[in-house]
């Protein structure tokens, strides 16, 4: 996802002559303004950052601004691409300010309380936006107007990746449950931490179809023993293994190995962790402050 976040208030030509004529860069900084300086805010979101899709119309990021009341701002995509906002922010020195923000939005989010505790489900990896918590943050001041966000992904994924003792794709699909994986945790809207905090009773199971792969979004956990079971051509597999160490914005590889058994219709299956690959964060560009 390459994200240019949010709506133009002001021409993009028209802040950039304005920034030259009211500010004086050879002058010594000072600590206050004799004019409004107004941050603008525009762009937009081309693809979203769990399964390189579109942005869905209404999908929202919420903004904080440090140093200023405007606290968990709701910014909304228009669905082509864009989002639209009437946020409106005036710098009052020449200091730095923070602009943070994350995804998904949510009203309940504030500076007293900006974490948001969740248990995922086996529905939510149908439904991975809602669970692709993402941050990022950038500061900006009136000389140095331009702001890059890049949001990276809190969450983590585990990669079931199927293959015979040849490694080629396997024919059929592959149904599985896992149990054991810290479901409950804690998303930290302010800092972009995210951690798991327990199971929460609930297991993790999909299908996974022939020829693929399997992505779970999951909380960053430590390393620990789970218990999977796979279903694969009617046969029932059951085994323990061991997940690494998971931190935010990476993937862990686990090679799942399917073995016919001679001539009939019997399966092994041996699991091995494997690499761990980064989620790439996701771009956001001509996020500018301007002069008003």
């Amino acid at each position: 996802m390459k994200i240019k976040v949010i709506k133009t208030i002001l021409p993009a030509l028209f802040l950039s002559v304005a920034m030259t004529s009211c500010i004086d860069e050879t002058s010594e900084p000072t600590q206050y303004l004799t004019h409004d300086i107004e941050a603008i805010f525009h762009g937009n979101v081309v693809t979203n950052g769990s399964f390189e899709k579109y942005w869905e119309r209404g999908a929202q990021i919420g903004v904080t601004i440090d140093t200023d009341s405007i606290v968990n701002y709701p910014m909304t995509s228009t669905g082509y691409g864009g989002f639209t906002s009437n946020l409106t922010y005036y710098f009052t020195s020449l200091s730095n300010v923070r602009f943070t923000a994350y995804y998904p939005y949510n009203s309940g989010v504030s500076l007293a309380a900006p974490t948001l505790t969740t248990t995922l489900t086996s529905a939510d990896q149908t439904n991975s936006d809602a669970i692709d918590f993402m941050f990022a943050e950038q500061e900006a001041n009136p000389q140095n107007p331009r702001v890059d966000w890049t949001f990276y992904h809190a969450m983590s994924k585990i990669r079931l990746v199927f293959h015979d003792q040849y490694g080629n794709k396997i024919e059929n699909s592959v149904d599985y449950i896992i149990d054991g994986l810290y479901n409950e945790g804690v998303f930290n809207t302010q800092t972009g931490e995210a951690s798991g905090k327990g199971t929460g009773g609930t297991v993790i199971s999909g299908t996974i179809p022939a020829g693929s792969n399997g992505d779970i979004i999951i909380f960053p956990q430590p390393e620990h023993e789970v218990d999977i079971t796979i279903n694969i051509g009617g046969q029932v597999l059951e085994d323990t293994i061991t997940i690494p160490k998971t931190t935010g914005g990476t993937i862990q590889i686990i090679d799942v190995e399917i073995i016919k058994i001679g001539s009939e219709s019997g399966y092994d299956v041996t699991y091995v962790p494997g690499t761990i690959e980064k989620w790439e964060d996701e771009k956001a560009d001509d996020v500018e402050a301007g002069t008003y």
